[in-house]
């Protein structure tokens, strides 16, 4: 879910220009990646997470601009590393044969291996890059003037928003997606592409202008209260009015608005100037994407307002067992395709597409032994939650605000006692 331009992917999350490349989540401008977060211009990255500018790494963390890397954190225009120390080009290659990363068995070695080495160093307070200015949150880039912001690119004078994916975005507050040069947008989700001064709107793009209360409407104009309608202007509840009308009949609702307010089942009242109740979301909360960042009991969820589904999911029969599958790619025949493999964690069925295969291939890595969902949910588990909390950086005891919870294993340092040591 939440790509843009991006062609032959598989199984990912949250991208923007990613090509040829499975199971990532929050890539950008990347080629050729497979099982890593968190990645941007990289080029072959595997099983990586956080790595810019990076080509050919296996299990590396926080890297940038580095070549030939496997097992590698926190290193800067390095080549031919492993678990950061440094090999010849020829001792390099044959140590990369001796891991054998094209066997399932090793891969899991290696990365378990590899996940212990990165605890050993430290992470700056926020995953993100140095050219923001004036910015708090977790996975911002490029960002000035903003605040409490979460996988965010390109913001400036924002607050509250998360999942700006597309830059820029400008003077926005409690927003989620999906920018692409957005402007005055507040309240909103899944507003974009030339949005202006957008309220208390959903899924509303491209070129929208002067919209509330509205929801999938495409290139409108000057619309309230307004569904499923393209290219329309001055509309109230998809009537069509002129100039002066709807301004009058709008200012009207509106202050209706203020005294006459939405009171949902729980007796919560909702004025004007706020977003939709959860109770008119049309997923169950434990169905939606919100569970994958803020995870909820049913009890927790209900309680707040939200729906619940006790659906189980479809299972399929299945006609192989994951620890079947072939070890390496070279052995995976072409009838893996009408297979039904069974997950080895969760017991699911699923199937291996034609698409994934050839990418698979491509790569020289074998297929899953898991799940897409089980995989996906792999990868929501290692990314920091929208939740910010104060520690202390464990260098210089300087007071910090890092979406590292106390609880964590990891080594947090503050941004300047970071820079000391990692550029």
């Amino acid at each position: 879910f939440w790509a843009d331009y991006c062609e032959d992917v598989y199984y990912s999350s949250i991208l923007n220009l990613l090509k040829f490349s499975a199971d990532c989540l929050r890539a950008q401008e990347s080629e050729l990646c497979y099982e890593s977060i968190g990645v941007a211009k990289c080029y072959q990255c595997f099983f990586s997470e956080e790595c810019d500018a990076c080509v050919n790494v296996w299990f590396s963390r926080n890297c940038y601009s580095c070549t030939n890397c496997i097992g590698c954190v926190n290193l800067r225009g390095a080549s031919n590393y492993i678990f950061n120390v440094k090999y010849g080009k020829v001792e390099y290659e044959k140590k990369v044969k001796e891991l054998n990363l094209d066997s399932w068995t090793d891969l899991q070695k290696l990365s378990e291996e590899s996940y212990k080495f990165w605890l050993t160093k430290p992470k700056r307070e926020y995953n993100g890059n140095s050219l923001n200015i004036n910015v708090t949150g977790e996975h911002v880039f490029n960002s000035r003037n903003s605040k409490e912001m979460y996988i965010c690119v390109g913001a400036e004078n924002c607050k509250w928003c998360e999942l700006i994916t597309v830059p820029p975005v400008k003077d926005a507050y409690d927003y989620s997606g999906w920018g692409n040069n957005s402007e005055l947008i507040y309240e909103c989700a899944s507003v974009g592409e030339n949005a202006n001064n957008v309220k208390f709107s959903y899924q509303c793009f491209p070129d929208t202008l002067n919209l509330k209360y509205c929801f999938w409407c495409i290139a409108g104009k000057n619309n309230f209260g307004c569904v499923s309608l393209k290219r329309k202007k001055y509309c109230i509840l998809n009537k069509e009015y002129e100039k002066e009308e709807y301004e009058k009949l709008k200012a009207k609702i509106i202050e209706d608005m203020k005294t006459n307010p939405y009171i949902d089942k729980l007796g919560r009242k909702y004025y004007y100037g706020e977003f939709f109740p959860p109770e008119m979301s049309k997923l169950a909360y434990n169905k939606s994407n919100a569970m994958k960042f803020l995870p909820k009991t049913k009890e927790e969820a209900l309680r707040e307002g939200y729906s619940w589904s006790d659906k189980e999911d479809t299972l399929y029969k299945t006609s192989i067992l994951a620890i079947s599958l072939p070890e390496k790619i070279i052995d995976t025949e072409e009838n893996i395709l009408n297979e039904v493999v069974e997950c080895k964690n969760c017991s699911r069925g699923y199937k291996i597409t034609q698409g994934e295969l050839n990418l698979l291939r491509k790569m020289n890595l074998p297929v899953p032994h898991h799940c897409p969902k089980c995989r996906e949910n792999r990868r929501f588990s290692r990314i920091t939650k929208p939740k910010l909390y104060k520690r202390f950086c464990m260098k210089c005891n300087l007071d910090i605000y890092t979406s590292f919870s106390p609880e964590r294993p990891d080594i947090v340092y503050c941004v300047k006692c970071y820079q000391q040591e990692f550029a």
